[in-house]
């Protein structure tokens, strides 16, 4: 899988806090189209979250059963619990709070982990599929259990407006809202956070913003213990300055690579949803300022979502941003609401919530036109290109040269192959493998593919054995024909060869596993002779009789005797008396 990265990935680890990086988001979901009215239509040219999905892709499975009643990710990497209510009810915030930490104790069970925490906003709207009109049942059919219909899950990230509230997520709809400390909601635990898990996901999670903590009256307390948010702060972390200002009306989230216009209230007004998608097409057009750029969309959910700043509050985006005009009012995503395909996905930047709205409404709507950041061409090469095995295994290792800034994935398609090192890089790096052992009798062959390029592994098998019969055959001057039968493990290839002209292979000459080999002997107008018709490293023997009395070799029957028989000392004397005897009578 090839990505296009802005910034440089840094895989650096200190301690336990993580390090800026740039993060590609991941596709909505979203596959479907829908009119003003509801109505399902064809996506094409309608510039919908459908029409374009844009973002990353999930894999297939999106989520994996690790058999011990958790769950991960291959989105994201993060693992969670298979139960999503797993103590079995509601409680308050802080309740769920100590509820994690006591799985870490070992007061509650923990499936064999201490590092359990209450999931931040982020890694909690991460689970939301925009194409489901109900995520709650979704998940539940993807193996999770108890995922709790039109329920909302407690966060660890404390509402910036007023401390005493908390963000939630309805996992059934999607909407992302706030509710007091002292309410009740469900818990899903989380673990494995995305540095840790950056070699095996496909999406980083960013950090939420939030960085310090607070009580359930909304008081600042030390971090430290809290399980909250601002003690964790999971994920990536943002690049300092967050935006770069191109200095032509448009603003680069160095965080995201995404390019959106500075003026956020471009259009000037207020408008319905079918009004705000035309507006962006008639930037691509030129009918509206397009600032150089064609490219314009109205942003997805996710897209919109990745601007908010979960530390602050009016405006709830980064503190020394470059933007104007940005209004405590809704702004329109591409994306449909669909549990009720008539309203599209709506975001309060104010404050950060994530709420809906009639596509016909028309009043406290507005337009904020993204597009993606420069493109950077990409071209990628390894080496080696392949590299054989024996039966035994072993580890190697894959150079791969790519343009700076251009991010790759190295995947596998054998189980037999595993990637041991990172799966993931920009610009050039290494990629290390290693290779099981092969106990069949069979040789196999793999491949690990890193951005479009293929790497080619061979194993042979165990070593293999054959056994033929019969094991020789004798024939008159006359000649005549012949085979033999060969045994041998159904992978292992062998080749039949004969050492004198007159025996002639007629039939089957090489093969795999069990076969039969045929051959013919010439008429003999000499002496005996004898030749050799090998097999699998078996030999069969021929012996033919000859025309002379003296029952003595021929020169050339000399030779084949000494080639074939000279570690049997017997044999070895007939052929010196027989030799002696020859030169005698010429």
């Amino acid at each position: 899988m090839k990505k296009i990265c802005v910034l440089l990935l840094l895989i650096l680890f200190l301690t336990s806090t993580a390090l800026a990086d740039t993060v590609n988001l991941p596709k909505t979901g979203q596959t479907k189209c829908y009119d003003t009215a509801g109505t399902e239509i064809s996506c094409a040219g309608t510039g919908q979250d459908g029409d374009i999905q844009a973002g990353v892709a999930w894999p297939e499975p999106r989520f994996s059963d690790n058999g011990n009643e958790t769950m991960t990710d291959n989105l994201t990497g993060l693992m969670w619990t298979k139960d999503a209510n797993l103590p079995n009810g509601t409680k308050t915030w802080q309740q769920a709070l100590d509820y994690v930490a006591g799985m870490n104790a070992g007061t509650y069970f923990n499936y064999g982990y201490t590092d359990w925490r209450l999931p931040n906003v982020n890694e909690l709207e991460s689970l939301i599929n925009a194409n489901e009109a109900d995520t709650a049942a979704w998940l539940n059919g993807q193996r999770f259990t108890n995922v709790q219909a039109n329920g909302y899950y407690w966060s660890s990230t404390t509402f910036a407006g007023e401390m005493y509230g908390v963000w939630l997520i309805n996992m059934s709809y999607g909407y992302v809202v706030v509710d007091f400390k002292f309410g009740y909601c469900y818990v899903w635990p989380v673990r494995a956070g995305q540095i840790e898990s950056l070699e095996s996901s496909v999406i980083s999670i960013p950090q939420t913003g939030q960085t310090q903590c607070y009580d359930e009256d909304g008081k600042i307390i030390s971090c430290s213990g809290t399980g909250q948010d601002g003690e964790i702060q999971a994920g990536v972390a943002w690049p300092s300055p967050r935006f770069t200002d191109n200095g032509d009306g448009t603003i680069t989230d160095d965080l995201t690579g995404l390019m959106w216009t500075k003026n956020v209230n471009l259009a000037d007004d207020d408008k319905t949803w079918q009004q705000t998608l035309d507006f962006v097409k008639g930037m691509n057009a030129g009918t509206y300022s397009n600032f150089g750029y064609t490219g314009w969309r109205l942003p997805n959910r996710k897209e919109l979502y990745s601007l908010i700043d979960f530390s602050e509050y009016g405006p709830a985006i980064p503190l020394q941003n470059p933007f104007n005009n940005v209004l405590a009012i809704y702004y329109w995503s591409s994306s449909t609401f669909t549990s009720g395909p008539g309203s599209s996905w709506s975001f309060s930047i104010w404050d950060g919530s994530v709420q809906t709205g009639g596509k016909s409404t028309q009043g406290s709507y507005y337009v904020w036109p993204v597009r993606m950041g420069s493109v950077i061409s990409c071209t990628y090469a390894i080496s080696p290109i392949y590299q054989i095995f024996t039966n035994n295994g072993g580890t190697g290792y894959i150079n791969i040269t790519a343009t700076a800034g251009c991010c790759w994935t190295a995947t596998n398609n054998a189980s037999w192959i595993t990637i041991t090192g990172s799966a993931n890089g920009t610009g050039d790096g290494t990629v290390y493998y290693s290779i099981g052992l092969n106990t069949s009798s069979c040789s196999r062959t793999g491949t690990i593919s890193v951005a479009d390029q293929t790497f080619t592994v061979t194993q042979t098998s165990e070593a293999c054995t054959y056994s033929i019969s019969p094991t020789n055959q004798s024939f008159s001057i006359s000649g005549g024909v012949g085979y033999i039968n060969v045994t041998t493990e159904v992978c292992c290839g062998w080749t039949a060869t004969s050492n004198a002209p007159w025996i002639i292979i007629t039939s089957a000459d090489s093969g795999a596993g069990n076969g039969t080999v045929n051959y013919s002997v010439a008429a003999n107008a000499g002496s005996q002779r004898i030749g050799i018709i090998a097999i699998g490293g078996q030999t069969f023997t021929v012996t033919q009789e000859g025309t002379q009395s003296s029952g003595c070799l021929s020169w050339e029957d000399v030779i084949q005797k000494y080639q074939y028989y000279v570690n049997d000392e017997t044999t070895w004397q007939e052929v010196i008396t027989c030799y002696n005897t020859y030169v005698s009578g010429l």
